[in-house]
């Protein structure tokens, strides 16, 4: 059975097509920008001791802010190498943004913003990553 030029030609568009759209979605998908929920407008604003309550009163209020960039108002309770301390809201800061922790004091009051990422019922204690200091 011999194969006519005509579909041999078709053949290799649709291969060459098929590698070049297969060529972007590997590069879109691995050299795509990082989120960074510090600098995105927030979709919550709310204080530190309003968002504890939030979160003991119903655990499924999780499902409300999960992944979602909040703006945080709070007293500061205690600063670590690479996070901070709003009662029990840990605020998770990334390499680059934690020089800023050096300018932070305990009782201090500040905003912070980031990404909702766990709530731990148990601790009772909600993990914000991505943070940075508004």
């Amino acid at each position: 059975m011999k194969i006519s030029p005509q579909v041999k030609k078709t053949f290799y568009i649709l291969v060459l097509i098929g590698l070049i759209a297969g060529g972007w979605a590997t590069w879109y998908v691995f050299f795509k920008p990082h989120r960074d929920a510090g600098m995105e407008k927030p979709a919550y604003t709310i204080t530190a001791d309003a968002l504890s309550q939030k979160f003991s009163e119903n655990p499924g209020a999780v499902n409300t802010y999960i992944d979602k960039a909040i703006l945080i108002e709070g007293t500061v309770t205690e600063v670590g190498k690479s996070s901070v301390s709003l009662g029990n809201i840990i605020c998770n800061f990334e390499e680059g943004k934690s020089e800023q922790l050096g300018k932070i004091s305990t009782g201090q009051t500040i905003k912070i913003q980031g990404r909702v990422s766990t709530y731990n019922d148990l601790l009772d204690e909600i993990v914000v990553d991505m943070c940075a200091i508004k």
